[in-house]
């Protein structure tokens, strides 16, 4: 059984950490507000209400066939501006963003040992190129048949 000492020791410690989290978050918070036009990127545009929430989406379902039209309506934004909110923020396109994002999760994906090539490109690419066998225009012959996974070759168009 524990002392009391230890107990309220062990929750003094809980409270003074959630203090320093809260802290942070409010100091965080207090920057980005207090010059706009210097705090723009990731940072602001995560707190953006209705980007934000696009950004959260687009990181947490990487491999949805996002468009500036689904996200705009889901932020409840016009295409027109929702596309230059999202590019005033991040300095990049909708498109440009979500392609940067897939490629970054595909190499933190492919350095863990237990992940094969084509386990990665399912995780982070659309159902649709699934759908298409990831564009038959753009894939060859296939090379290896293991494991019920069908392994193809790229072949660039003469």
């Amino acid at each position: 059984m524990r002392c009391r000492r230890c107990e309220r020791t062990a929750c003094l410690h809980s409270v003074a950490t959630r203090l320093a989290e809260v802290l942070f978050i409010q100091i965080l918070r207090a920057h980005i507000a207090s010059e706009p036009e210097r705090n723009k990127g990731w940072l602001r545009a995560v707190f953006d209400p209705q980007i934000g929430n696009s950004l959260s989406s687009i990181h947490n379902r990487v491999n949805t066939p996002w468009t500036v039209e689904s996200l705009a309506a889901a932020a409840g934004m016009s295409r027109s501006a929702f596309a230059a909110r999202f590019k005033e923020l991040l300095g990049q396109t909708l498109l440009e963003y979500v392609t940067e994002w897939r490629m970054q999760k595909s190499m933190q994906l492919l350095q863990q040992r237990d992940k094969k090539l084509i386990h990665v490109a399912r995780l982070v690419t659309s159902p649709t190129l699934h759908s298409v066998g990831l564009s038959s225009e753009l894939w060859g012959p296939t090379l290896v048949n293991t494991s019920n996974v069908v392994l193809q070759v790229a072949v660039m168009p003469e």
